[in-house]
């Protein structure tokens, strides 16, 4: 077992040990909740210097979601050293979702990782690029078309998606490319910023992996 100092030395030198996310639903609660069982898995115990936390908000409306993150990152100590939301364009305003990503998660320190017009895109591009505008509803479709067996509420999910995660990382890094330079957010379908939080994630396990 590696001493807890060690452990919590690799943690402190990545400017990371408490990371907090908060997700508009359950199907983005229990993907990124599997962050947590690979650390739980690393660490081989519980110590409150590493953390992640994730946890669904109690109202999925994004500025709800926020607001929460902002209220938790405010009052809990020790503080956090990164805070994220996770939340959709699909039934948000346009005006809101603007606002929140240009310029109160700026304001608030707290980062997002958005997807317009949900989080299935995410999923979508763990098979295929995409750049024309979709709906939901289209998202769903497709999804349901690759996994006969997809449903929202499987919670392992990040582990049948896991072997093509790189695969969607780096169609959603280029999608992102075609939206530089453009401030109105609402209107960048498709897009997501979802593979900037997995690929933080991912590094951080890895630099404690690694301390190991």
């Amino acid at each position: 077992m590696p001493p807890k100092n060690k452990l919590l030395k690799a943690s402190l030198s990545l400017g990371q040990g408490r990371i907090l996310v908060v997700c508009e639903g359950d199907t983005e609660s229990n993907y990124f909740n599997k962050f947590r069982e690979k650390l739980f898995v690393l660490k081989k115990h519980r110590t409150e210097d590493i953390v992640i936390e994730v946890k669904p908000a109690k109202h999925p409306a994004a500025k709800h979601v926020f607001d929460e993150a902002r209220q938790k990152k405010e009052c809990t100590t020790p503080r956090y050293s990164e805070v994220w939301c996770v939340f959709d364009k699909d039934k948000n305003t346009n005006d809101v979702y603007n606002q929140l990503i240009a310029k109160r998660a700026k304001e608030e320190n707290i980062h997002i990782a958005y997807s317009n017009p949900c989080f299935e895109l995410w999923f979508l591009l763990h098979f295929d690029y995409y750049d024309s505008q979709l709906s939901g509803k289209d998202c769903e479709k497709k999804l349901c078309s690759r996994m006969q067996d997809y449903s929202k509420t499987d919670v392992e999910l990040f582990d049948k998606f896991a072997n093509k995660q790189a695969i969607a990382i780096k169609h959603a890094e280029t999608l992102m490319k075609t939206w530089e330079g453009r401030t109105d957010f609402a209107n960048h379908n498709p897009s997501t910023t979802v593979h900037e939080l997995v690929t933080m994630l991912n590094d951080y396990l890895k630099k404690l992996e690694n301390a190991v």
